[in-house]
């Protein structure tokens, strides 16, 4: 019998539907199989329904050992937190990721990370279990933690190079060329030019802290940006610019810069040399003076051979002459000029350090005291001498009349920067200083000594005259006046013992001498003597 056309029709199409969701399923099921995640799917009870290939390799089972047994058990360890989540989800009634170490066959534990969701009847809308999408995230946790490694080794490394720039004992700048400005300044940078940061990596602002004065910057910002120009590394190292920190000290420095072309960066340098600048002065004033010393010294030793001819036949002459004679008087005036000269050779010699002296113990109150009449005779009624001895002073060795030469010459000296009425003082004290301030004094040496201290309210000096305040014949006042060697006799005695001498003057603000004598030790020697 003939078959209803409706019917043939009905069926090709349920036959066509019944292919398309096989081919469906076939395609889920491929898909399911082999896709790179793990899948799985289980039930209301959490029993395993379903595992594909994947997770099948992941765990090492095949899937017939894992399907029908709780899902719970592939997490022995957090089957309470798998189990409090899954029903969290299924409460909430969405996805959920979490990250849980799963077991291999072999006992090997493996992190990964799961994407589970509640799974739903499409026409009942009731829960029938859940899918979890699983991810093995060992590599990811490996590069995890070589990431974190590689960062903490950067820290550490840029620590490292951090500590070493913020203690490097010179300054250093890193410019942006194209910015014109410091992209990092170290400690020692801020600490030689002595201004914040933020006043020094704008280099037009740096200029105008380091360099106040408008003539003087105009030169160094006219030298430095030509000297960058011309590209030449040797141009590019300037010694001896002097800079205004921001409390208004100047300081000598050196800088260099160092092109970085390929990162459009210049690196600067800058060395403090202010000391090694005064060391260097003083080092060149201590030659020249040692110099002196000896050229005076030889000069003195043959004037003195001279005058003592001079001086023998003038008096064998005397001795042969009347007085009434007229030559006589041309005698005695020949006589009188030899011997002040005399008295300039042993000023010379005293300067030179060759004057013949006899040291002995001295206790400097003392010595000071029997002086103080006739310095006060000295200076005349119109001048105060006020003197304030130390108690308990070190003994020191020294031959008692170059302390009186010492005095005499200081006194006389401030009694001329005096006009009219004023005051000397002079002083004595224990003194002691250690290395560690010796290393920021350089004209100090260490050891224990006793201050012999001359002061006066006079005019001052000005830095021209403290320069040459030493030197044999120097003189500030008028030609005959003075011989200019009163100074340079107290350099060369307080030399001779082994001393020092600080001067502080300034213009209208009188001058200080501060003469420091090694303290004489218990054995009888010198504390200081070199």
């Amino acid at each position: 019998m003939k078959q209803n056309p409706a019917c043939e029709e009905l069926e090709r199409r349920v036959q066509e539907l019944e292919k398309k969701l096989h081919d469906a399923r076939f395609l889920t099921e491929e898909i399911m199989t082999y896709m790179t995640e793990g899948l799985v799917l289980t039930d209301t009870q959490g029993t395993v329904t379903f595992i594909n290939q994947r997770l099948s390799e992941m765990l090492g089972y095949p899937p017939e050992e894992i399907i029908g047994k709780s899902w719970l058990d592939m997490v022995p360890a957090q089957q309470q937190a798998v189990a409090q989540a899954a029903e969290a989800r299924r409460a909430r009634g969405h996805t959920d990721r979490y990250e849980i170490v799963l077991h291999h066959k072999e006992g090997q534990q493996f992190p990964v990370m799961i994407g589970a969701g509640p799974r739903f009847d499409k026409q009942s809308g009731e829960f029938i279990g859940t899918m979890g999408v699983v991810t093995d995230i060992t590599e990811r946790r490996q590069a995890e933690e070589s990431r974190q490694k590689y960062q903490k080794d950067l820290e550490k490394q840029n620590h490292f190079i951090q500590t070493i720039l913020d203690n490097l004992p010179i300054g250093l700048a890193v410019n942006s060329t194209e910015e014109e400005k410091a992209v990092y300044l170290n400690k020692k940078f801020e600490e030689i030019y002595g201004w914040p940061e933020q006043d020094l990596k704008n280099i037009d602002t740096f200029f105008h802290k380091a360099y106040p004065d408008p003539e003087y910057r105009k030169k160094i910002m006219g030298k430095v940006l030509g000297d960058i120009e011309s590209g030449d590394p040797e141009r590019m190292i300037w010694e001896g610019m002097e800079i205004t920190r921001q409390d208004g000290e100047k300081r000598f420095v050196s800088a260099k810069n160092i092109p970085v072309h390929e990162q459009k960066l210049m690196i600067s340098t800058v060395q403090d040399i202010t000391e090694n600048k005064k060391l260097q002065t003083q080092l060149l004033q201590a030659q020249k003076m040692e110099s002196v010393g000896r050229l005076a010294g030889g000069v003195a030793h043959d004037f003195n051979n001279m005058l003592g001819v001079i001086l023998g036949h003038t008096e064998l002459a005397l001795l042969q002459s009347d007085e009434n004679h007229d030559l006589y008087s041309t005698l005695k005036e020949i006589q009188k000029a030899a011997q002040r000269s005399a008295d300039i050779t042993k000023k010379l010699l005293a300067f030179a350090r060759k004057q013949t002296i006899s040291p002995r113990q001295l206790d400097l109150n003392d010595t000071v005291e029997s002086m103080l009449n006739m310095l006060r005779r000295l200076i005349g009624e119109d001048i105060d001498l006020i003197w304030k001895p130390s108690t308990n002073v070190w003994p020191v060795k020294m031959d008692p009349i170059q302390i009186d030469q010492i005095l005499v010459n200081l006194c006389a000296n401030a009694q001329n920067a005096i006009a009219g009425t004023g005051r000397i003082f002079i002083k004595t004290e224990k003194k002691s200083f250690d290395a560690q301030y010796c290393s920021r004094h350089s004209d100090t040496r260490p050891g224990e000594y006793v201050l012999l201290a001359v002061s006066d309210n006079g005019c001052g000096m000005d830095k021209h005259i403290l320069d040459n305040l030493f030197e044999p014949f120097f003189t500030t006042r008028e030609f005959g006046k003075s011989a200019g060697m009163g100074l340079a006799t107290v350099h060369g005695i307080v030399n001779q013992n082994n001393g020092f001498i600080h001067v502080y003057s300034e213009p209208g603000q009188g001058t200080t001498f501060n003469i420091y004598l090694p303290r004489l030790s218990a054995d009888g020697d010198r504390e200081n003597d070199g």
